[in-house]
């Protein structure tokens, strides 16, 4: 069966009801002895088959019926009852053998039983049959998938290599941040993370200074406490001519040329302490008509709200506030509601078609979110000369991540017009949104460039973006990428129970893992000393051979430890050597936190920053893939990192009128033909050491 990337078709199913019979239902009558070959297992790592999964039931039972020797009936009290699979589900005179890849290793489900567990703790039941077996033999793949993963609802019969085997060979090259770093293009993106942030920190002026006065930092001593500053005029010279003219003004004014002062003194920017006149609705609302500033505003010394603690701004700046985050939220959502809007993308065309009417529902999303940013956009835009350059550059990064949301909404509702065109009309009503979306974009977009893009410099305005997206989308995706919502690591903790403490357990995970990948660079450069880089680099290799020894005994419990103890030391070493004294040419203290590596000389900084970053963000991978893994998470994630091209086997299959014989045939240690290094040379297979690692037979049921 070809379900890869669909669920089984038409032209797929009258194939096999061609070459069968069919029942009155329509179903495929399965030949007397059958081997099915699908794109994905149907049962695997010890988890009952799923349902809904296209791939392999939903096929298997669309052709054959819902009764499949592979789908336990589920008890009450939520445990399955295997008596009902297996030979039950095989008629007189039939055997079956179904068998799939796409797991890189060899377990064996139903089948001859083999008279001993193939798990090491496992406390469920191990299914065997004489007639049929469900095979998973894809260890001819490119890496070795881990067979430590497990659900623990249903126990191989045979299981290749085994648990501890796979743990150690995993465990060597996972915890090893060299080998991360010759698979593929972490440390690059750990290079950019680590870059974008120092130099966000340290060189960008806007950044560097709203950064520098969040208190946390300031605490730390993270970087040193600068007062903000417009950045669209030279400060000093601009605040001397600033008083010039309002002193000018102040004459005229005293002369009774009120409004020839006010013109001066707005012509030439003088006016930055001046009142916010609030919008009509606003006072509509019982708002006061004017907002004044505090009396210690001054050309030389401006009022930043974004400076301040909230409860000090003005009622309607904070209802736009909400109103953003509210907006942010609403975009966010939509990106999780697909199915509720459009429906299942896995619908198969020989379904019937049930319209999800999704123009409604995204009338009330669109329209809504859509009035909510215009009215805070217009309600900061009237605070806008106390707005923090910064803060400016973030009002633009927020429209531009609504737009951006509402033009995938729009690519999502035009897929869903095609799907809906094979089988009903289009209206003139449903090509509404396709036009109307990306308008309100470009006026949001616009909007919000023409209030806020001109309070900060263009340079500014991009790098600021980039230092934001990159803080705030690296940290924030990593919390979430354990968790089911990525849909990458969704077996994680799939033992657990409550679920909810599955979703703890990946956001603790996820979340210390974002800090380690985030904070530790920028805390080793900012405030590291010589002996901090010393320790740090004399601590990598023994928490390696630490964390392998751990990872291949599974202990779960001591392996979290180091892990949080180890990301622990990383992030106050800083602190705990900051009093090294000077050796040779450097000197004691924290190397880059002088005020002289502010600014251009910033970028050398924000290299180095970037090679330990590139390093870190390896080591920090690896270990999250490790703790990940002895949850049950990232299977194919770290198997892909570790690359492990041993355990290869292949079947050997002899028919005969009475059913099958499976011989399966393993190697640990393979080479390539005329590959040289290492303590010997390879030339041919004759070094190969073949085993048989299980001989299973079935037979015609009686």
């Amino acid at each position: 069966m070809d379900t890869e990337t669909g669920p089984l078709d038409d032209r797929q199913h009258h194939f096999f009801a061609d070459i069968t019979d069919t029942n009155e239902a329509g179903d495929v009558i399965p030949p007397r002895k059958l081997i099915v070959a699908t794109s994905s297992p149907s049962t695997v790592f010890g988890k009952v088959a799923n349902d809904d999964d296209f791939k392999a039931t939903k096929a298997l039972k669309s052709l054959f019926g819902p009764s499949q020797p592979f789908f336990p009936n589920k008890r009450p009290d939520g445990t399955y009852d295997f008596s009902t699979t297996g030979d039950a589900c095989i008629e007189s005179g039939h055997c079956r053998l179904d068998i799939s890849g796409d797991v890189h290793h060899y377990a064996r489900y139903w089948g001859p039983a083999t008279g001993k567990a193939a798990r090491e703790k496992s406390k469920s039941a191990a299914p065997s049959a004489e007639s049929y077996a469900s095979v998973v033999s894809g260890s001819g793949g490119a890496f070795h998938h881990p067979s430590n993963t497990y659900d623990d609802e249903l126990q191989e019969q045979v299981l290749w290599p085994s648990e501890s085997t796979s743990r150690a060979a995993v465990g060597r090259e996972t915890f090893n941040f060299w080998s991360i770093w010759k698979g593929g293009y972490v440390w690059l993106f750990g290079f950019i993370i680590a870059f974008v942030l120092y130099f966000g920190t340290s060189v960008t002026q806007s950044s560097r200074q709203f950064v520098s006065n969040l208190p946390p930092l300031a605490k730390l001593g993270l970087i040193n406490k600068e007062a903000i500053t417009p950045t669209t005029t030279a400060p000093a010279s601009q605040a001397a001519a600033a008083y010039d003219i309002m002193f000018a003004a102040v004459f005229m004014a005293a002369d009774g040329n009120k409004e020839e002062s006010l013109k001066i003194a707005r012509e030439y920017g003088a006016v930055p302490c001046r009142s916010v006149t609030r919008r009509g609705f606003w006072r509509l609302l019982g708002f006061e008509r004017q907002w004044t500033p505090p009396a210690h505003c001054r050309p030389d010394a401006p009022y930043y709200f974004f400076a301040v603690s909230w409860k000090s701004w003005p009622k309607d700046l904070f209802i736009g506030q909400i109103l953003i985050f509210l907006s942010l939220i609403t975009a966010g959502a939509t990106f999780f509601l697909g199915t509720w809007l459009f429906g299942k993308k896995d619908r198969s065309p020989r379904d019937n078609w049930v319209d999800p009417k999704p123009f409604w529902k995204i009338f009330w999303i669109a329209v809504p979110t859509a009035l909510a940013v215009f009215l805070a956009v217009v309600t900061v835009e009237q605070y806008r000369d106390y707005v923090t350059p910064y803060v400016s550059s973030l009002m633009v990064l927020f429209t531009l991540v609504v737009a951006a949301a509402a033009m995938v909404l729009t690519v999502r509702y035009n897929d869903y017009l095609f799907k809906k065109g094979h089988f009903d009309y289009i209206k003139k009503s449903d090509r509404i949104w396709p036009w109307a979306l990306p308008i309100l974009s470009v006026l949001l977009l616009a909007a919000s460039l023409w209030s806020f893009g001109r309070n900060n410099l263009p340079a500014l305005l991009v790098t600021d973006i980039i230092f934001t997206l990159i803080f705030f989308g690296v940290f924030c995706f990593l919390v979430v990428l354990p968790t089911p919502l990525t849909g990458i690591s969704a077996e994680l903790l799939y033992s657990a129970r409550p679920r909810v403490l599955r979703w703890i357990g990946s956001l603790l995970i996820g979340a210390f893992h974002a800090v380690l990948q985030v904070f530790v660079p920028l805390v080793l450069v900012r405030k590291g000393t010589w002996l901090t880089w010393i320790i740090a680099a004399a601590l990598l290799p023994i928490m390696m051979w630490g964390a392998s020894r751990l990872f291949a005994r599974n202990k779960r419990f001591w392996l979290v430890i180091l892990w949080v103890a180890y990301g622990a030391i990383m992030l106050v070493l800083p602190w705990l050597t900051s009093s090294a004294p000077p050796i040779w040419f450097v000197g004691g203290g924290s190397i880059f936190a002088e005020a002289f590596w502010l600014g251009p000389w910033g970028l050398v900084p924000s290299i180095f920053a970037g090679l330990i970053g590139a390093v870190i963000s390896c080591l920090w991978f690896g270990w999250y893939l490790g703790v990940c893994s002895i949850f049950n998470g990232h299977n194919n994630e770290i198997g892909g990192a570790a690359r492990i091209e041993q355990f290869k086997e292949f079947i050997r299959f002899r028919l005969s009128d009475d059913g099958l014989t499976g011989y399966v045939i393993g190697v640990e240690d393979v080479s390539m033909i005329g590959e040289t290094g290492g303590p010997r040379v390879v030339y041919d297979g004759r070094d190969l050491k073949p085993k048989l690692i299980d001989v299973f037979h079935l037979k015609m049921k009686p």
